[in-house]
């Protein structure tokens, strides 16, 4: 960070810290609502250029790209009934399972909707499942048609509904067979890997030294050029996709632009592999999945296929191997966790990191994370996981969770497991 950038970034705070200590000062003494949006509006213009100066370029315009899916979000909740069941509910809240058997909205879609809207303020989650209305909505056109609500299917999502293909999103992206589409792709999500994500956030000396790590489904493996850094005791390093990945040229020259030794020692080797058969490096210290177990955009596979493919890399563990899943961890918007308890994983919830009355999760400060999940969900019926759920789904192919270590501010994070 530059001397200037630093300078304007505490310039900025303290700009903020005044104009909190106005808005306090408004708000304690009798003041008209016009009085009090004057001092809130500095307030909302100081973090809106603190986020400017203090967020990855690529995060911040992903998060105004993805803001579109609020209104969506909106109209969806009010198109389906949702106020109306809410507040029928009364002060002692619904869950999302009784919103389900009103609406016939799957259970699962209609947390992760109300969900996204109860960081953005919209509704008050007071404790898990259970939500009460805090303000009227507009009515918005969309997800009425039955096949697609109920769908958790790659190819049976709003993304096919609105191109009217029948192509899951990754299919459909290569459909094209310009290159345009896919080499345009590709190039977004290269150099949105690279750029955002600092991977020393993990203790990598625990794998001990000249250890060997799996970065299984790791596309060219900028996720390794991030964490080579961090991890000098990590001697050989294994990227595994699918041959039309692994033998294309854009996967040499990534790493020969960087640092050709790098796949002339050894240090990185690159093996055509296919996560739903046997895993072929055995005995690993560790085996890293990042942004895998989210999606569905390059096959159909349901919970159900995530565990075939942690069974496999269980199989060929030892005693001794990690699995470490890179990914977002969603986080509940209210402080009453239920999970949170002496049985859950450390690291897991931060419940420090944003005390009452800031929702847990970040409400607002947490959209990038809460819009990627929606996100998911648009385009490829994939999904981002809250901890139990990834817990829930690793213990289904015989892995332990150890720890979650946060790798940044958002929840960027990577789950420890080891053999049951």
């Amino acid at each position: 960070m530059s001397p200037a950038t630093l300078g304007k970034i505490q310039q900025l705070i303290a700009t903020l810290q005044e104009s909190l200590s106005d808005l306090s000062s408004s708000i304690s003494h009798p003041s008209s609502s016009a009085d009090r949006d004057h001092s809130f509006a500095p307030v909302q213009a100081g973090f809106g250029a603190l986020e400017a100066e203090i967020l990855h370029t690529e995060v911040l315009l992903g998060a105004i790209c993805w803001n579109y899916l609020i209104p969506i979000a909106l109209g969806l909740v009010v198109r389906l009934g949702f106020p109306e069941v809410v507040s029928a509910a009364g002060d002692k809240g619904i869950s999302s399972v009784g919103i389900e058997e009103r609406t016939g909205v799957p259970q699962g879609k209609v947390s992760r909707l109300l969900r996204s809207l109860t960081g953005q303020g919209i509704f008050f989650n007071e404790c898990v499942g259970e939500l009460r209305v805090k303000t009227a909505v507009a009515v918005y056109d969309a997800f009425r048609d039955p096949t697609f609500v109920k769908s958790y299917e790659p190819n049976g999502t709003g993304f096919n509904k609105y191109i009217g293909t029948s192509l899951p999103f990754w299919g459909w992206i290569q459909s094209v067979d310009d290159g345009v589409r896919v080499g345009s792709f590709m190039k977004c999500l290269l150099a949105f890997s690279v750029a955002n994500t600092e991977y020393g956030g993990y203790s990598w000396q625990h794998l001990g030294p000249n250890a060997t790590l799996v970065d299984v489904g790791g596309s060219v493996g900028t996720a390794m050029l991030s964490m080579i850094p961090h991890a000098p005791n990590v001697t050989k390093i294994v990227i595994q996709d699918l041959r039309e990945v692994i033998e294309s040229p854009g996967v040499k020259e990534f790493w020969n632009a960087r640092n050709p030794e790098y796949l002339s020692s050894g240090r990185v080797q690159l093996q055509v592999a296919d996560f739903f058969k046997d895993q072929p490096v055995k005995g690993a210290q560790a085996y890293f999945l990042r942004y895998v177990l989210h999606e569905k955009v390059r096959d159909c596979w349901s919970d159900e296929k995530c565990v075939t493919i942690l069974k496999h890399l269980h199989s060929a563990a030892n005693a001794h191997s990690r699995l470490l899943v890179a990914g977002r961890i969603i986080e509940h918007a209210c402080h009453d966790l239920g999970g949170a308890d002496a049985n859950a994983v450390e690291g897991a919830y931060e419940l420090s990191k944003f005390p009452a009355p800031l929702p847990t999760n970040g409400g607002r400060a947490a959209k990038w994370d809460l819009q990627m999940d929606l996100h998911m969900m648009a385009i490829c019926n994939g999904q981002e996981r809250a901890c139990l759920q990834l817990v829930d789904v690793a213990g289904q192919a015989g892995w332990k969770p150890k720890k979650v270590y946060s790798l940044n501010a958002s929840t960027f994070k990577i789950s420890e497991f080891v053999k049951e």
